[in-house]
């Protein structure tokens, strides 16, 4: 009996360890209007959890943001301008249309979003969101 709890036991802990971990897999296609705005919303992971957001503009210089966002006001709508520097966890200013990948911790129970800002051109933007 000893032996099968001890088996049982040694077979689920790489379980349990697997289970704390919170995958995050986001794939979509924005196009933002000339100085335009789109926001993403996610939900508070229950651990803080490391995130990597991949950008891809097309037609012109797009830049990103991630901030915490606990009271869920940027879930439907960017600010206007740069968002307020202490909601800020990680950003990207670009002057071209380029890829650029951007890596963030994300604090354990705090909401956040991802701003996208285009410049003066019509843009179109994959973004990819992955984490653990």
């Amino acid at each position: 009996m000893r032996r099968t709890a001890r088996l049982f036991l040694c077979a689920s802990l790489p379980l349990l360890l697997v289970a704390g971990c919170q995958p995050l897999n986001y794939e979509t296609t924005y196009t933002i209007p000339a100085v335009g705005s789109q926001s993403t919303a996610f939900a508070a992971p229950r651990y803080a959890q490391k995130i990597k957001v991949t950008v891809t503009a097309q037609d012109g210089p797009v830049d990103t943001y991630v901030v915490k966002d606990p009271d869920g006001k940027y879930g439907e709508n960017a600010p206007l301008g740069k968002p307020p520097a202490e909601s800020v966890i990680a950003s990207k200013t670009s002057t071209k249309a380029e890829e650029y990948t951007l890596e963030a911790t994300v604090p354990a129970k705090t909401a956040y979003a991802i701003l996208l800002y285009a410049h003066k051109k019509k843009t179109e933007v994959k973004l990819k969101v992955t984490g653990r």
